[in-house]
């Protein structure tokens, strides 16, 4: 399907695409003029399915929620049957709050905020942190009011400027200072204001920055630095006790519940899982799953993980099942598309809540969700988790791909394999994924899934060969901070290109997607996977010279250098293929390569591996480094112009990684023949 270029033409696609789903009569608008000195409303039982925009898991209650003159602040979950709803007056002096009812489609008020003080040119910011007692919070200025028995009883306020963090739990805020180690705790209802750590006392904890508070209201996350290692650390404070009772090495977002603590590493995007212990968190990370691209929010309850995705305005929800650690559903709906297409209005901002845990119901299996437009245009969606679509389709209209899934090192259906697979990645920080746990599309390819129990087993135990083969630290230059997040080996089936220009099923490939290195290899070539796997470890092996080239403004390998290296007048194909679409060496004639050996007089003029090694400067590099490391003893492999090659090559590599504890000799450089 091809993508719309432009906000006329993408408001085309999308009535195009729900022309067929979305029907303007069955909708009813409801405009609301509520006096805020009653409740008394004329109850009306509506059906929810007389709002289902998608079959199966999307409603659109918007029209239900309309208050006239006031603008739809922000929604939450208050309980299954209700939602709490905010709502602005359009002078930006006044919010009214209101109970919705999921099941008669009545608004019942709950009380007014009055004399709010309108900053001209500055979008306000109103969201609930809490509905049990209810309370509102202006981001802007750090100003909360705890609203009860339909009158506010407090209002608090946190000085902006001295206010570093704030985080809500226990019927209280939690805050730190600037340029100050202590954290305080002021309740909603009585206003106390108490000392939860001075810093003073924790002579070798520093502490930054409040992120979270522990769903059974137990423990208060905290990010700073532990001044014995010297390293970013995140806490987990026991809130009864008032002090640090866990630490989690590296500085995190923390997301909570009764079994896990969920963290996010924002430099990686990647969230990282923590077994949660009887009394606080161990420093073991049982799994891991990179979002598809740059999420605004993260709702989590016992078993299930749900993000918000945003990938250049265009938002998609994903739900992960944290009991089979995998992802299981996703919309396949454009909320923010079909708003487009209802209202002609580009949304301005959306959100579930400040709080996130307000906006999944766990009762129902059911997510609410909000946007608006700068016009005031509200909507607002819930989203039926229990019955989406399972197809795994991404909102964004782009290529979906299991690469998005959970990664996750444990998740292999054979257990005899698992602990290989765990030591492997521990050793190398090189994952694995074999069988039901390989994605099936790539950027230039497709794959079969194997799960032969005996061709994993082999594959396995060949990786394992070969990357025994380099040095302790080599696979550590992958996950540098500025670079890739690790590497990850596919093993898979037949792989079919579903781009022009490549040979059909090739023995592997290597790529870089979401953010790894790729290194996907056909197993159904058996004994070949040794060489497969140095191959394409070679190919990655450039792509981080290139990197660092780029970076560092630094011209490591000298293609003229190479050339010098190659037969006079001598050019690469530059591609696989011929203008015929066949195979581009089968117009060769084997000319400086192996094929042109016949004794120790002919070396001088072997060049290269085969005739495949000269289609590009990359696959004779990684022909000569196959050949290299597994195939050594091949006569033709004692061509002064071959070890020449390698000599350059490995060189290369030693510039570029930091080689200075490598041996004398890596395991590669030890067998070039002499």
């Amino acid at each position: 399907m091809k993508k719309c270029k432009s906000i006329a033409g993408l408001l085309v696609c999308v009535a195009m695409l729900y022309s067929g789903c979305v029907n303007a009569g069955s909708y009813v608008t409801k405009e609301y003029e509520l006096p805020t000195e009653t409740v008394t409303l004329t109850p009306e039982n509506i059906n929810l399915e007389d709002y289902r925009i998608q079959e199966g898991a999307m409603f659109s209650i918007g029209e239900l929620i309309n208050i006239k003159g006031m603008i739809l602040e922000s929604v939450c979950f208050y309980d299954k049957n209700n939602l709490v709803t905010i709502f602005l007056n359009e002078e930006g002096t006044r919010l009214d709050a209101y109970m919705f009812s999921l099941e008669n489609g009545s608004l019942s008020w709950l009380g007014t905020i009055e004399n709010l003080t309108h900053i001209e040119g500055i979008y306000s910011s109103y969201s609930i942190v809490s509905v049990e007692p209810l309370v509102i919070m202006d981001e802007y200025t750090n100003s909360m009011w705890v609203v009860k028995d339909k009158m506010v009883q407090q209002k608090i306020t946190l000085d902006l400027a001295n206010v570093h963090s704030i985080a809500i739990g226990n019927n209280k805020a939690y805050y730190t200072h600037v340029g100050n180690d202590s954290i305080e705790s002021i309740d909603f209802s009585s206003g106390q204001v108490d000392t939860i750590c001075t810093g003073l006392e924790e002579y070798s904890h520093s502490i930054n920055k409040v992120t979270q508070v522990s769903s059974d209201g137990k423990y208060l996350y905290a990010l700073g630095t532990n001044k014995l290692s010297v390293t970013d650390t995140t806490f987990a404070i026991d809130l009864e006790q008032k002090k640090i009772v866990s630490e989690v090495c590296g500085i995190f977002e923390c997301y909570n519940s009764d079994s896990y603590m969920y963290s996010l590493t924002k430099e990686t995007q990647k969230y990282t899982i923590h077994q949660r212990t009887y009394d606080n968190y161990t420093d073991v990370t049982v799994g891991e799953f990179v979002p598809y691209s740059y999420f605004e929010y993260f709702i989590i309850d016992d078993d299930i993980a749900i993000t918000e995705e945003n990938d250049g305005g265009i938002y998609t929800f994903i739900y992960y099942d944290l009991t089979e650690m995998k992802r299981v559903k996703s919309t396949n709906l454009d909320v923010h598309s079909l708003f487009m297409y209802k209202y002609s209005a580009a949304c301005n901002f959306s959100y579930c809540s400040i709080n996130e845990e307000f906006g999944y119901n766990s009762d129902r299996n059911m997510l609410v969700y909000m946007v608006r437009t700068d016009e005031g245009f509200s909507d607002v969606f819930l989203w039926d988790i229990e019955n989406a679509t399972k197809d795994g389709a991404a909102l964004s209209g782009t290529d979906y791909t299991e690469e998005m899934d959970i990664q996750h090192i444990n998740e292999i259906d054979y257990d005899e394999l698992s602990d290989l697979v765990h030591a492997i990645y521990t050793q190398y920080g090189v994952a694995i994924y074999m069988g039901a746990n390989v994605p099936t599309g790539f950027t230039d390819f497709t794959a079969a899934r194997e799960e032969n129990l005996a061709a994993m087993t082999n594959s396995v135990n060949a990786v394992y060969e070969v990357l025994q083969c380099y040095p302790a630290d080599f696979f550590e230059f992958f996950t540098e901070d500025d670079y890739l997040k690790g590497i990850n080996v596919y093993l898979v089936g037949n792989i079919t290109p579903t781009s022009e220009g490549y040979l059909n099923n090739p023995m592997g490939f290597a790529n870089i997607s979401s953010g790894y290195q790729v290194i996907t290899i056909n197993i159904n070539y058996g004994n070949d996977i040794k060489e497969t796997l140095a191959h394409e470890i070679s190919h990655a092996i450039y792509e981080r010279i290139e990197y660092e080239e780029l970076n560092t403004q630094t011209d490591y390998f000298d293609e003229t250098k190479w050339q010098s290296l190659n037969p006079t007048d001598f050019s690469y194909h530059d591609a696989y293929i011929d203008s015929n679409g066949k195979d581009i060496t089968l117009n060769d004639n084997g000319e400086y390569t192996s094929k042109k050996y016949v004794d120790e007089a002919s070396l001088a003029d072997i060049y290269f591996v085969d005739d495949y090694s000269k289609t590009f400067l990359t696959e004779d590099l990684a022909r000569l480094m196959q050949y290299g490391m597994f195939c050594e003893d091949e006569p033709f492999m004692k061509s002064a112009k071959i070890k020449a090659k390698l000599n350059y090559y490995y060189s290369v590599i030693r510039l570029v990684w930091d080689s200075e504890d490598w041996p004398a000799k890596t395991d590669w450089e030890s067998k070039i023949s002499n």
